[in-house]
Formats: C-alpha cells, sequence, structure tokens
C-alpha cells in the first residue's frame, strides 16, 4: 500500500511583522515503500531554531527511512533513545550551540501497512477513521509557555511513541502548537471539528486539491487565529476514499 504524505507550514503573524522566518520546518523521505515525514517546531526565543528545526527534522526522517526494518519491533526505549540523539546529532552539526537551535520533534514513519509516529514537545498527534481522536498529546513543562526540546535533558524521556496499522485506512494528521492548539477543543477534551473536515478533504479528494485546501487554510483561518507559526502533515494511504 502506498502513501500520501501532504505538509505545510506558514509563518505566523508575529514573525512576518518583524520579517523572521516561518521556525516551523518539516522533511519527507522515502526508499522504495517506507517514507517518513518528520516535523519539529524551532523555539521561538532562539534566533536561529529554524535551522535547528530544519537539520532535526531532515536528519529523523532520512535515519528512520533508512533504518526502518531494523526499528520494527525494537523496544520503545531504544527507538527513542535512537530518535532523540539523531536529533541532537543534527543540532550540533549546525555549529551552533544545541540551546540556540532548540526545537521540539514530532514524525510519523510507515511501509503503507505499520506506522511509527513520535512526539517530544507541545505538538499533537490526531488519527482519524470513524472519528478523530487525539492519538498523542501535548507535554508542557512545570512553568505555563514550556515545553521539552530535543535539546532538553533527558530528551528521550519525554518522546512519546505510538504504533499501529492502516487497516482501517486511517488519517494520521501532526501538529506543531501553533495549529495544535487551534485542533483541540480543551474545553470538552477532543479534537475540534476541523479535525473532521480535514479528514473528510482526504476522502473526498485528491491529493492536488488537499494541498490546496491545507495551503489556504493555514495561510487565513490558522495564520489569522494565533501568532505562532503554524503547520500540519496529513499521512494516509492513497486509497483511502475508495474504502471508505
Amino acid at each position: 500500500m502506498t502513501v500520501n504524505i501532504i505538509a505545510d507550514a506558514v509563518c505566523g503573524a508575529s514573525h512576518r511583522i518583524c520579517g523572521a522566518p516561518c521556525q516551523d520546518r518539516y522533511a519527507i523521505y522515502t526508499i522504495n515503500q517506507v517514507s517518513c515525514v518528520a516535523l519539529c517546531d524551532g523555539a521561538g526565543s532562539k534566533e536561529m531554531s529554524h535551522l535547528g528545526a530544519q537539520a532535526a527534522a531532515n536528519a529523523v526522517a532520512r535515519r528512520l527511512v533508512e533504518d526502518y526494518s531494523e526499528l520494527v519491533g525494537a523496544p520503545k526505549a531504544a527507538l527513542s533513545d535512537l530518535i532523540a540523539n539523531t536529533a541532537l546529532n543534527a543540532l550540533e552539526q549546525t555549529g551552533y550551540s544545541a540551546e540556540t537551535v532548540a526545537c521540539t520533534l514530532l514524525f510519523c514513519v510507515t511501509d503503507g501497512i505499520r506506522w511509527i509516529c513520535g512526539n517530544l514537545g507541545d505538538g499533537r498527534v490526531f488519527i482519524c477513521d470513524e472519528t478523530p481522536k487525539l492519538l498523542i498529546d501535548a507535554e508542557h513543562g512545570e512553568i505555563c509557555g514550556e515545553t521539552f526540546f530535543v535539546s532538553s535533558p533527558n530528551a528521550a524521556c519525554h518522546l512519546t511513541l505510538r504504533s499501529g496499522s492502516f487497516q482501517n485506512n486511517e488519517l494520521i494528521v501532526l501538529t506543531t502548537d501553533g495549529a495544535g492548539n487551534l485542533l483541540y477543543d480543551e474545553q470538552n477534551q477532543c479534537p475540534a471539528a476541523a479535525v473532521g473536515t480535514i479528514s473528510q478533504w482526504t476522502c473526498d479528494f485528491d491529493r492536488t486539491k488537499v494541498y490546496s485546501l491545507l495551503s489556504q487554510s493555514l495561510s487565513e483561518a490558522f495564520a489569522d487565529a494565533t501568532n505562532d507559526d503554524v503547520s500540519i502533515v496529513l499521512l494516509y494511504p492513497k486509497d483511502r476514499s475508495a474504502q471508505r
């Protein structure tokens, strides 16, 4: 089974005003039937964090695809260590201190049948079949507004992993906190209605139309609702609409 991966990231209002780059960065890597998308959110207080976010996303996406056969079935602790260390090494190779290029991390790797997702920081992961569900919640620090980064002490301990299969043709949605906060109904502790709308797009339209709708929504509705950068990644079987 082959999958669609659709992703976009849009600069937030505060960054547009000051001319700063978007600090949400993603990378997609594929070899044969194995694909991985990694999404990183650079720390807003770190001037060069967009470089770290891109470096970490590139490194994690590539590593998970190249080593996929060895990672399936690996103990979670070992997998967490490998992923966190891969991301941290990528930050260090930028030439800046890891703190200067701090970022969060989300990813999903799949061979079209099985999938493994992870989240380190304040992003969120949703899964949609008949109804949208929160697969991995955000993790915040002890102080309001804080979270955990790839460069945080014991980062691997804060990397939450989930695995499953596409047997029900699910859609997986990765979001950094800018979009993730808008896609989650805190009052009712459930995904917002917009998650269901996005899920329906993937059933009704081809990938070109889905990307257009996603990009437009991020640039308009999402970007206007928050000062933060906003990014969303969609990952789903190409024949999802045919089996619904």
